[in-house]
């Protein structure tokens, strides 16, 4: 009965399956002991500048990820000093606040330690930006611009030049070329001599038809860059330019849609990933946070393909494969993208869940119970006899256990509904196929 009545439902009903979109699933996640700000990933180690603490968590399961090892207070001034960013490379690890930026020593990941901590005088704001160049870190900073240091002795790094920015706020590099988001463009300045930065040429954002926002990140790919804008006024969106030109670089395109404030973004494949904290516009009031991503493979038609809501506030993002990880207010989450090609969708097995009804026939309340084989969005709803969308009983994530919901007989608004034949539908966006039952209404 359940099988035969699912494939006429989704005829029916018009419910997509899953292999008509992208998904993403929840994998994993590890609690931290302050708030996550910034991450990166090395091989089977994530490094995370977790508030008062630089952290090292084991993600070589990712289903299981877990802390290593702790740094307290690796500015070695006050555990209240946050650290707001990480970059790792080789055998070392570099964490920024706004006045400070230390070098930690990750040779042994369970044995950190502190190499050298340096105050940069007069920075303040939320500045995010650190990219490390051979001997020479990059640091964006709001009241300097771009802050120089070189960091050829881990043991005695030192401030020896900046560059004046309109409002610098996250950068990144490409072959000596610093793409920088400079609050309401994006600024693009040659690095080959670091001592000696030359403005080549930068991409207001209010080219972005109907923008008023600041960029908070950039990311470069080919001949492409992507920035995110975001305002209190408007909803966020990605912004897209084409740099083949550096000196005459064009936005092509844009991407709405995303649903919160982005403020950090990845690449991966032909996949944009961005960070969306929790809506600051009036228009979008109440809108969680979570990961959005847009299709790139085509750069002048970029769209969204899927938008995914995680238990916090996410900061940042950074991806691996098809591995997503996400410093989530109190929290590191380990996601995965799943493709619509046509590839992915043979190589997935869909997992059926078995809805037990009972009793059926009801009269008072009906109990619904199932187990999800893995953590996505789904919808449960009740249907009537001819299609019609009678209650919604859950929209949002299922983790992935044991659920058990009730129906009373009643519609949305309250209203009992008349007696006779009903539909119990479960529609996912995972790793799991649409099911559905049919239950028995009696007065």
């Amino acid at each position: 009965m359940g099988k035969r009545f699912i494939g006429s439902l989704i005829l029916l009903f018009a419910i997509p399956s899953f292999a008509q979109a992208d998904s993403i699933v929840r994998v994993g996640a590890c609690k931290t002991a302050y708030h996550p700000k910034s991450l990166i990933v090395r091989d089977s180690l994530l490094y995370l500048a977790d508030g008062g603490s630089f952290v090292v968590i084991d993600v070589s399961d990712p289903t299981n990820p877990w802390v290593r090892s702790v740094l307290e207070d690796p500015f070695g001034i006050t555990p209240e000093v946050v650290g707001i960013n990480v970059f790792a490379k080789d055998t070392l690890a570099y964490i920024r606040e706004n006045e400070v930026f230390a070098i930690i020593n990750i040779v042994d990941p369970d044995s950190l330690f502190l190499i050298k901590a340096i105050l940069i005088p007069g920075c303040m704001g939320d500045p995010r930006g650190l990219f490390v160049a051979d001997t020479i870190a990059f640091l964006a900073n709001m009241n300097h611009g771009i802050i120089i240091c070189d960091i050829k002795d881990p043991t005695n790094p030192s401030w020896v030049d900046t560059f004046s920015t309109y409002w610098a706020i996250n950068l990144t590099m490409r072959d000596s070329i610093l793409f920088i988001a400079d609050l309401d463009s994006v600024l693009i300045v040659n690095a080959k001599n670091p001592m000696n930065l030359q403005r080549i040429s930068s991409v207001p954002s209010l080219e972005l038809k109907g923008t008023h926002g600041r960029i908070y990140d950039v990311a470069v790919r080919g001949d492409y860059a992507y920035f995110t804008v975001n305002w209190y006024w408007s909803p966020g969106k990605l912004g897209i330019v084409d740099i083949s030109d550096l000196k005459n670089p064009e936005i092509i395109g844009e991407v709405r849609g995303l649903k919160g404030a982005p403020v950090a973004i990845d690449l991966e494949n032909d996949y944009v990933y961005i960070a969306a904290s929790w809506a600051e516009s009036r228009k979008e009031k109440g809108v969680r946070g979570g990961i959005r991503v847009a299709d790139i493979a085509n750069p002048d038609s970029a769209s969204l393909t899927v938008s995914y809501d995680t238990p916090g506030n996410p900061k940042d993002v950074y991806v691996v494969g098809d591995l997503i990880y996400v410093a989530d207010y109190d929290s590191v989450q380990i996601l995965r993208h799943i493709c619509s090609g046509i590839e992915e969708r043979e190589k997935l097995k869909l997992q059926s869940v078995e809805l037990k009804v009972y009793p059926n026939p009801f009269k008072r309340q009906v109990a619904i119970e199932f187990t999800v084989p893995f953590s996505a969005n789904a919808c449960l709803e009740i249907y009537d006899a001819v299609g019609r969308k009678v209650r919604t009983l859950y929209n949002g994530i299922l983790w992935h256990t044991t659920f058990k919901f009730y129906w009373n007989g009643k519609d949305d608004y309250g209203k009992e509904v008349a007696v006779g034949k009903y539909f119990v539908t479960l529609t996912p966006e995972g790793l799991w196929a649409p099911t559905g039952e049919e239950i028995i209404y009696l007065k």
